[in-house]
């Protein structure tokens, strides 16, 4: 019987930490790619890389409670040794509860710590390719950049895009607007305010060396 209600809880919340977790993570990833893509939150409904950050956050959620519920059993072990019973029922309950946890941290540490950026690099990577393509329609035509040959595209709306632009290891995301005038189409690069706080530090920095070269200048002359 104790065996039994031990199974019964345990599905229970599996089942119901699944449910929670998953409308959280699923949250969160449109929360997410709706900032990083300046994108409507409506439109992240049917994007493939709203699912892959779901997945994301899911493990990351799943693996902070793991290690928490590991914690709470350790710290709980003297606890449970303390009360009278048998030593088989000792051992029942410590495998049925150590044993799952223990093979799902386990698996999950073999899957994803070992090659952690590749995995990520892969899924977002197969998503972005789902969810773009290598041309925009603006003009009545398709059109494409030839100063940036492998950029994608993401559709948004009637004569408006999202840019991806390949930059080293990482992509640059601009708004791509349709106009009536050539080259038939605006890019804007996306930004918060840490960019802007950036760039005016490096104008600062510009005016500063200027100012040093122009005064050295002077001084030699």
């Amino acid at each position: 019987n104790k065996e039994k209600n031990i199974a019964i809880k345990v599905k229970l919340g599996i089942k119901y930490s699944w449910l929670i977790v998953s409308l959280i993570s699923y949250y969160l990833a449109r929360s997410l790619i709706s900032n990083i893509f300046d994108i409507p939150f409506d439109t992240t409904l049917n994007k493939l890389m709203t699912a892959v950050s779901a997945l994301l956050f899911i493990f990351i959620f799943y693996y902070t409670i793991y290690f928490i519920c590991i914690s709470y059993l350790i710290l709980m072990a003297p606890k449970i040794k303390k009360r009278k019973a048998t030593p088989s029922d000792d051992i029942s309950y410590s495998m049925s509860v150590f044993a799952p946890l223990f093979f799902i941290g386990y698996i999950s540490y073999i899957a994803f710590s070992i090659q952690t950026f590749s995995i990520i690099k892969f899924g977002f990577g197969f998503a972005m390719e789902y969810d773009t393509r290598d041309t925009f329609f603006c003009n009545n035509k398709y059109m494409w950049l030839s100063e940036y040959s492998k950029a994608r595209f993401m559709f948004i709306a009637e004569g408006n895009y999202r840019a991806l632009i390949p930059h080293r290891d990482d992509f640059t995301i601009s708004r791509l607007t349709c106009t009536n005038s050539e080259p038939f189409y605006l890019l804007v690069t996306v930004q918060d305010k840490k960019d802007f706080m950036l760039e005016a530090l490096e104008k600062q920095a510009e005016m500063l060396t200027s100012d040093l070269k122009t005064a050295i200048s002077l001084n030699v002359r």
